[in-house]
């Protein structure tokens, strides 16, 4: 019982939104001779914004701060060809993530020269003393999308033109392994489906209902076929998700077809995924090469934490242990399904 109380407690102090914006990235996508730049910075890359001085940015610190937030962001993020000409900025907008207050600021920038660029060079100076790399993912046409890394040493990079100027990065894939690994939900609502059933033969099926669901949900929002959902209420849902299913092994009545709850499931989840990616990457138009190498890295993480799963439950037959688990699965959920709500 005391174990059931302290990962009640560890689990009630995690984030509740699992589906946030990637991390300090800057993604940028030529078409043509457009572009659109999208820049999610830590806030202490605008550390003047945060007046209160607790590392959060919060909606009306960025109001207050929007004109010096454009400055910097004008002064900091440039976009050249390579004879030095800038683009016309067309659009500038800056923003903080959903919720009371967020660690990030992103910036979303469109652009255009008069003539389609031969070269083009981004450069990036508004690193902090906390903040010393920052991923950069790159989109150009029909090209496969490509990663990197500016630095303060390296500030900048070549992105059309000859070979890319910067440091290798980590494949895109471990981007959607990480976003497993950091996010709650999906962990836990993987070990809720494993709980139900907990044979590797039994697994297969809701899991892999799952995954296929998450994947066509992903491919439909890139496609701009999936329909606008508030984000409160995608988040809710992937909490409600784990109680229903963990509330199931509690009551002792594992759903007959279970992998068809897992498909819905996987289809909130994958909506919750693509307005995480939508949000950071200014829109998913342009990455379909980028979102499949992604979702590539969700779904074996998924894989993992089954694997683990079985592997755990497999060692503790007990079944008050796993009555106990699923007890602290439905309260944790629950909870983080009413802080949504309210929380909009």
């Amino acid at each position: 019982m005391t174990t059931a109380i302290v990962l009640l407690c560890l689990l009630s102090a995690s984030p509740a939104r699992a589906h946030g914006a990637l991390d300090d990235h800057l993604a940028v996508r030529l078409e043509g001779r457009k572009a659109k730049l999208s820049a999610s910075l830590p806030a202490s890359s605008v550390s003047f914004a945060d007046t209160d001085r607790d590392g959060l940015l919060t909606v009306e610190e960025v109001r207050a701060s929007r004109p010096a937030l454009l400055a910097a962001g004008r002064a900091g993020i440039r976009l050249e060809s390579g004879t030095g000409d800038r683009p016309t900025r067309t659009l500038e907008d800056v923003i903080v993530p959903p919720g009371a207050a967020g660690a990030q600021v992103q910036y979303v920038i469109r652009a255009q020269w008069p003539s389609v660029p031969d070269e083009v060079l981004v450069r990036f100076s508004m690193f902090a003393p906390d903040h010393d790399q920052l991923a950069l993912l790159i989109s150009d046409g029909d090209t496969a999308p490509r990663g990197g890394v500016l630095t303060p040493e390296v500030p900048g990079a070549r992105i059309r033109g000859d070979a890319p100027a910067e440091v290798p990065a980590p494949p895109l894939w471990w981007s959607g392994v990480s976003h497993v690994a950091a996010g709650l939900d999906h962990i836990l609502f993987v070990f809720a489906v494993v709980l139900t059933a907990p044979r590797a033969r039994a697994v297969l099926g809701p899991i892999s209902a799952f995954t296929v669901a998450h994947s066509l949900a992903l491919a439909a929002s890139a496609a701009g076929l999936a329909p606008a959902i508030p984000a409160w209420a995608v988040e809710s849902g992937i909490a409600a998700s784990i109680a229903v299913i963990a509330g199931a092994e509690l009551a002792g009545r594992a759903p007959r077809r279970l992998w068809i709850l897992t498909a819905l499931c996987g289809l909130v989840h994958g909506l919750g995924f693509a307005g995480a990616l939508s949000e950071s990457l200014g829109g998913l138009s342009g990455w379909a090469g980028a979102l499949a190498e992604v979702t590539l890295g969700v779904e074996a993480a998924q894989l993992g934490v089954a694997l683990a799963s079985l592997g755990l439950l497999a060692a503790v037959r007990a079944s008050l242990v796993h009555r106990l688990a699923a007890l602290a699965l439905v309260v944790v959920s629950l909870g983080w399904t009413v802080e949504r709500v309210l929380g909009a």
